[in-house]
């Protein structure tokens, strides 16, 4: 699934299921092998929420801003209402056992997409958006962005990790 950011730079998302080789995928990552983000699908609710990730992570990286050393990984840290990197990986990154995963690539290359595509040993998910939209985990993404019962009354469970990913550069 190919979206744009605000200046026009691409943005691909790609979901895979019953992945069997997360280690290696670990591996590939750490080592700077796979040029991408890849996210744990299941605190991931809608593809707005990855945009607006993608979208914070481009303008802090581009600018000298960032907090990390690549802009894929910047994308993670983006998604987190959380100021620790480590801690932004172990929550939304690549633990080893996911079976199910989100892949982000900004500024995709045919061949980097490729490669990526050659190292997953798993189903490629058609309907990315439908997927994220009933496959998320209401219980832990509640926990990790400390969202309470009063303030879904007042509005949605995305609304609310949204702004904390937003506030998280004022506190």
């Amino acid at each position: 699934m190919l979206r744009r950011l605000l200046d026009g730079t691409s943005v691909e998302l790609m979901m895979y299921s019953d992945v069997k080789n997360s280690s290696s995928i670990k591996s590939k990552l750490m080592s700077g092998e796979l040029e991408c983000a890849v996210l744990d699908k299941h605190l991931v609710m809608d593809v707005f929420q990855v945009m607006v990730a993608a979208q914070m992570a481009y303008q802090r990286y581009t600018t000298g801003k960032a907090a990390c050393r690549t802009m894929h990984a910047e994308v993670l840290y983006s998604l987190s209402a959380m100021k620790s990197i480590s801690n932004v990986f172990a929550t939304f990154g690549l633990d080893g056992n996911q079976r199910e995963l989100l892949i982000v690539v900004i500024n995709p290359h045919k061949t980097s997409i490729e490669k990526i595509q050659s190292s997953i040993d798993g189903k490629e998910v058609s309907d990315i958006e439908r997927s994220l939209r009933t496959g998320y985990d209401e219980a832990r993404i509640r926990e990790i962005y400390k969202i309470s019962d009063t303030e879904l009354q007042a509005g949605s469970i995305l609304d609310a990790a949204l702004s904390r990913m937003a506030s998280k550069s004022f506190l």
